[in-house]
């Protein structure tokens, strides 16, 4: 087991590292989606095992671990398939975006409210509020959560003036809706916007100091987000390193049969359509199918479901999904190099959705499904209503400055 948790910790590393040779920054559009993998794979992962804390079976391990990598460099290969074009270092500062990011983020208050007056009585434990809105509350969740990233999005693109109060509006705001990985899409967003908006370059030592001080944060997020004893914040946060750990429960069921695809197609459509217009939408669908028959009990809390991360598609497709799993991954690569690219030529909120989406941050904040189509319909709308009243124009201070070498910064291909 070692040697195989070893093998595939090295094997992702490389490719993260011939990646961001080739772009030209150690921190890219794939820094978040990596180093979660690597987190919860290769770090929580080994340290569960090593202390026992759950039981394992090596095959299945080593199935599901392999078909994750797979897809993971495929990924990546998609993304060298298109070369990206010269990124020089600029300053954006469109006109009219700050206060539009300030309207979208009042609406976010705005939509959240309602649920921040029913549980007023929890507001200190936001994890509690989490998992008692988890049905029946999607519209005031989700579309907050929509309208919080998006309003940032926007505000990274204007002249940022007195950008701590806006930081200081966005931060509670998140912070209240009890789940860390909020958190984890800001920081997908600040940082598509760093490197393929303002051409900022890391180096290998700066983006380990930030690398290190982001794992020190979640950290602390993780803390103040759990609910419980917290005798040892390692063992605890090991304990929901279960993506791989819950799909080889699948690989080693010798009674499980492929569900031929259900499951994903559940998932692209059921968890779009609100209670509010199908009240019997049924609870058990797509992955929460496998929650139900793995972790019963967990289910029928209905309090948040356990992940089982690639292992979904294995239970969608069984041995085929070696061939399902690379395919799809290698067109999302080869879409998001395409949209990081088109971001770098031509700076507009379109682009800065879909990059945002295709390098795993989900603007619906939701755990599951595929929301490719209405992140470019935000996109366009958003493009669609700059341009009707006239936002956007490029000031004097949108302006390339020319390439800015972070110290010891790798030299791009």
């Amino acid at each position: 087991m070692s040697f195989m948790f070893a093998f595939f910790a090295l094997a992702t590393a490389a490719l993260y590292v011939f990646y961001s040779r080739k772009v030209g920054s150690f921190v890219n559009a794939i820094t978040i989606y990596t180093g979660l993998k690597f987190a919860i794979e290769f770090v929580l992962e080994p340290i569960s095992y090593y202390l026992r804390m759950f039981v394992y079976d090596f095959n299945s391990m080593a199935i599901i671990n392999l078909l994750s990598f797979v897809g993971y460099a495929a990924f990546v290969v998609g993304l060298l398939v298109i070369k990206q074009p010269n990124n020089p270092a600029r300053k954006i500062n469109l006109s009219g975006y700050l206060g539009a990011a300030w309207i979208v983020l009042v609406l976010a208050w705005v939509l959240y409210m309602p649920i921040l007056r029913e549980f007023s009585y929890l507001i200190t434990e936001p994890r509690r509020i989490y998992e008692l809105t988890r049905t029946g509350y999607g519209l005031n969740t989700f579309g907050s959560s929509l309208l919080s990233f998006v309003a940032y999005a926007i505000f990274l693109m204007s002249s940022k003036k007195n950008g701590w109060l806006f930081y200081l509006a966005l931060f509670p705001l998140v912070y209240l809706k009890g789940t860390k990985g909020q958190f984890f899409v800001l920081a997908s967003i600040f940082v598509i916007y760093k490197v393929y908006f303002e051409g900022f370059k890391y180096s290998v030592t700066r983006s380990a100091i930030y690398i290190i001080a982001f794992a020190g944060m979640a950290t602390v997020l993780f803390t103040v987000n759990y609910r419980g004893e917290v005798e040892n914040i390692v063992l605890t946060m090991a304990g929901y390193s279960d993506y791989n750990r819950n799909g080889a429960l699948i690989v080693q069921d010798k009674s499980f049969a492929p569900y031929g695809g259900q499951l994903s197609t559940e998932m692209l459509w059921i968890p779009k359509i609100p209670r509010a217009i199908w009240p019997n939408k049924p609870k058990s669908f797509g992955e929460f199918r496998l929650a139900e028959q793995y972790f019963p009990s967990w289910f029928a809390l209905d309090q948040g479901a356990p992940a089982f991360g690639i292992g979904l598609y294995f239970a969608d497709f069984g041995w085929f999904s070696f061939a399902v799993v690379p395919f799809v991954q290698f067109l999302c690569g080869i879409g998001l190099a395409y949209c990081l690219n088109k971001m770098i030529e031509s700076p507009t909120i379109f682009w800065f959705i879909m990059s945002i989406y295709l390098s795993g941050g989900n603007l619906f904040a939701a755990g599951s499904g595929n929301y490719l189509l209405e992140h470019a319909l935000i996109g366009a709308a958003l493009t669609a209503i700059f341009s009707f009243f006239g936002l956007g124009r490029r000031s004097d201070g949108d302006r390339v400055l020319g390439p800015v070498q972070d110290d010891a910064l790798v030299t791009p291909r």
